[in-house]
This record gives structure tokens, sequence and C-alpha cells, in this order.
């Protein structure tokens, strides 16, 4: 290992700078570091045009990300781009050990073997695995992508293509750096770049003993359904008299949450099913009235389904969960009225089952305009925007309305006939190939199991399919601008190649140093020459 090498110092200094999402001080100090030291090369201070540092559409933090391109000496428009992102998340799971969270090698010296586990312990006695926030997620990678930068620019004659760098900060929040990037990639292109392939560096997250690197042909997608539920009011006493919404939720979550039958398969490759992230009882107080009103949202990863495909699935769900729920409302409420002697009353009950656009829609039809809040979360205000239309339309439970929430990452795939895919799939064979004339293992497999930046390097499906979930989505742009327009011109070629890590997100957050440091800048370098 080389631990006097300038991508180990650069590692060190860049994990230093606590860049938790959202920040405005944290993220912007990641990338203006990083921006100054290409800015410092010979290269750019001659080509000052290739290097940009460029503000985040709407960012209230005004972040920016960061954008440098080396070109070839032959001219080319042929240009390959690495991708990471600069944030990292937050350290309180740290304890007592927090303030030296940022500062890898004291971190790891510090840390006790036995708060780790087993695997965790075994690592940190080997003496090959650094310790700390970022480490693996992912200014490992990010890193790794700037000293091949710096190594181009030293000498662009070995290069055949452009080759750039895309660091981005908010991938762990709502991805707002690269929705921002995105328009920009899209104006490169129809300026003359023509972009082969967009490498993320993202980490192989090994388990166990196995730290084999990873080249991953796809990424995963990731999308937030939410079911708003509206009942009928009535004090606790009188349960009868209203209608709770808690037995359709229960529904609803029975039918979907953990549930295999849902998951999106690819490849014969089943992915994690439906899990439930949030209930929400739209209420501040204590009160002793039924609940008439929830709602519940849910994340779920994707290989192939779209949005309309999704939305019709979960409004057959919900409007399934609603009558069952009515039909045992109304037999529980003649069995208690029986018991006590009470008259039987008529049931007047029907539900129905809305998507957002339906809602939306109809306001639209009245003139009713959506107030939708300027602060707070993006998802809590898109559920105060559907409580508020509901309010609106005057609207009558019993009813559940069907939407989705931000962030929404579109799955990528190599499947979707896109040119320069089959090259890029050679590529990764010829990757695997050069590992194992270095003694490495390695493997490929077909999707970042982690949502990832590649989501947004172009979108294959359909202009209908994308704007199925813009129009489901409560409060559309004023809340979360989703680049439809760019990404249907986008369609980059994608791979992700990173360093080894494990734990990402944990306070045993770690990085393989043999591979890092002996192996991953010479394997990506040839990844790209081979692409």
């Amino acid at each position: 290992m080389h631990k006097d090498s300038r991508l180990y110092r650069r590692l060190l200094k860049i994990a230093s700078i606590p860049s938790v999402s959202p920040s405005s001080e944290g993220e912007n100090k990641a990338t203006q570091a990083l921006y100054d030291e290409l800015a410092q090369t010979d290269y750019f201070r001659k080509n000052p045009e290739d290097i940009k540092l460029l503000p985040l559409e709407g960012d209230r933090l005004k972040r920016h990300f960061l954008f440098g391109m080396v070109r070839a000496q032959k001219p080319t428009s042929e240009t390959v781009v690495l991708l990471g992102h600069m944030d990292v998340v937050s350290v309180e799971m740290f304890g007592s050990l927090r303030e030296f969270a940022f500062s890898p090698e004291e971190y790891t010296s510090r840390l006790d073997s036995t708060s780790l586990g087993e695997d965790g312990a075994k690592d940190l006695l080997s003496g090959k695995w650094l310790f700390g926030r970022g480490v693996a997620d992912m200014k490992s990678g990010v890193c790794g992508a700037m000293e091949l930068l710096m190594e181009t620019a030293e000498d662009p004659s070995s290069t055949e293509v452009n080759l750039a760098v895309l660091f981005v900060p908010d991938e762990e929040n709502n991805s707002l750096g690269m929705l921002s990037a995105a328009p920009f990639l899209a104006k490169l292109q129809d300026e003359g770049l023509s972009f082969r392939c967009c490498i993320d560096t993202e980490p192989t997250f090994a388990t166990g003993e196995d730290a084999k690197p990873t080249v991953y042909l796809g990424s995963l997608g990731k999308i937030n359904p939410f079911f708003y539920c509206v009942g009928v009011k009535a004090h606790a006493g009188e349960y009868y008299d209203g209608f709770s919404v808690g037995p359709t939720m229960a529904r609803i979550a029975l039918a979907i949450d953990g549930n295999p039958s849902l998951s999106d398969e690819l490849d014969g490759t089943m992915y994690p099913p439906y899990a439930a992230l949030k209930v929400d009882d739209m209420r501040d107080e204590y009160s002793a009235t039924i609940m008439s009103r929830c709602a519940m949202a849910f994340s779920y990863l994707t290989s192939t389904k779209m949005p309309p495909e999704i939305m019709a699935e979960l409004k057959s769900i919900a409007q399934e969960s609603l009558d069952r729920s009515i039909e045992e409302h109304e037999r529980a409420k003649k069995a208690y009225r029986e018991q006590n002697g009470m008259a039987l009353s008529p049931s007047c009950l029907s539900g129905a089952v809305y998507s957002v656009k339906e809602i939306m829609d109809l306001a639209e039809s009245r003139g009713i305009v959506p107030v939708i809040s300027e602060e707070g979360d993006e998802r809590a205000r898109g559920m105060e925007t559907v409580s508020r239309l509901v309010d609106d339309l005057e609207m009558e439970g019993p009813l559940v309305v069907v939407g989705f929430l931000p962030p929404w990452y579109p799955h990528r795939s190599n499947m979707a006939d896109i040119e320069g895919d089959p090259e890029v799939k050679e590529a990764a064979s010829k990757l695997r190939e050069k590992a194992v004339e270095q003694g490495l293992e390695m493997d490929i497999r077909t999707m970042f199991e982690g949502v990832s930046d590649l989501s947004y390097c172009g979108f294959t499906g359909t202009p209908e399919e994308a704007r199925a979930f813009e129009d489901n989505m409560p409060g559309g742009r004023a809340i979360y601008s989703f680049p439809t327009d760019e990404l249907l011109k986008l369609a980059i070629p994608i791979l992700n190649f990173g360093p080894v890590g494990k734990d990402a997100h944990k306070r045993s957050e770690r990085l393989y140093l043999p591979f890092y440091l002996d192996h991953y800048v010479n394997l990506l370098r040839y990844l790209v020459k081979s692409i």
C-alpha cells in the first residue's frame, strides 16, 4: 500500500471536511477544495473554460456542483464522465467518537474492536481498513476520479477521449446536485459533446471476508408512493357514527409492506419490496375524535416498473382495502347495535380512490389553485398540499388519494437498447479480465442495488411514463423540479465502478485500502480506455 501517495493524502483532506447533507458550508467547502486543486494545474490555468463551479437550481443553501474536463490532444467530441457525490450522512451515531468521525486515521486508531462486532473487529485488527465517515461513501471514489483526471491533465496525449469529472452535492438527500447537473449535460450535448459513458464511482459494499470489487451495469430506481386516507369524523365514544381510516391504512400496509410478490424483477433477480417509511395522522394535538385522516409513505425499488404501472397497481390495492374496510365496518356496526338493542340505520358509506392527478384536474376544473407551503421538508409540503386540496374540494370520505413523493430515481440498465450499451458491457468484461491478470477477483452485476445519481443520465422510458410521476406528485415543480425534458434528451450509457467498502451510513463505515491504493485508479484508467 502507498499511504504516502497523492491519492491517499487527498482522501484524508477531503474526508476531513464535514460535508453532511444538507449543509451549505460543508458541501461547498468540499467542492471548492477539489476545484482549487484542479485550478492550480497547468492544464486548467491554460484552459479555464474547462472547469466550472455551477450553482444548483433553486437551492436555498446556495450549493454548487463541479465540472472539469480535460480534452484529448486530438480533438474529439467523444467524452467519458466520472461521477461522484461530495456529501455524506450525519455522524450522530458515532457517539463519544463523533468529534473524530472526519479524521479517519485518528478515528481508526481510537476505535475499540469490541464495539464493532466480529466482522468489524477483524477488519480493524487487520490494519487493512480505514474507518470514518465518507471514506467509503463516497469520497474515496471521488478522490480516485480526481487522481485520474489530474494524471490526464498532466499528459492530455494519454487519452483518446475527453475525460470529465462531475462532482455533486445532496445525493444523500434529494439529489438536487445531479438534478441540476442533468440540464447542464444536456446543454453540453446540444453544443456537440458526445457522452460515451458515465462511470459512477460509488463503492462496492462487501460482506464478511469478501472484499471483491464489482462492476455494475445499471442502477436500481426508487420511487416513493403514498396513500392519503380520509374517513368520517366522529367522537371516539360514537365510533360507528364515523369511519376510522385505521383499518384501511392497516390493510394497505399489510398488502404491500414487505410483500415479495410485488417486488420488481430483472434478469432473474428479485429486488427488495415496498417498505413503509412513515405514518402521519395529520394532527398536531391530542383529540378524542377517531382518526379521520392518515397518510402513509413507502419506498419502492424498481428495475422495470414505471409510474403508470405502479399507480394502477396501488390504486387497485387501495380500492380493495377501502372496500373491505367499509364492509367490515358495516358488519361490526350491525353486531354492535344488535347487541345493545339499538335500531339499525341504513348503510350509506361508499369508498372512492383517486390519483393526485385526478384531484388536481378536479381542482383546475373548479378554478381552485392549490396553496403550497414555501418552507419545510418536500414530502411534508406535498402531503399538506393534498390535505388542503381535499378541504378546498370539500371531498368527503371514505376515500383514498394515491400519489408519489420526491425524490424519484428512475432505474437505468444496459438492457434498454441505448446506443453504446454493447460497448460498455464489453468494456466491463475487459476490466474483469484485467483484474484477473492482477490477481484479483471481480464481479459483474446487472444493477447497483443502492440508488445512485446514474438515474439522471437520461430517461429510457416514454414521455408519458415520466410525466405520470410529475402529474401525481402533489405541488409539482413548486416543490420538486424533475428535469423531464432534459432527461429525455440524454441517453448516456452508464457503469458503476468504485472502491471496496463496508457499512455505509454506520459508525463502522470503512474502506479497503489494499485495493484502493494499489489497484483502483489503474483499473479505472483501463476501464476508460476500454470504452
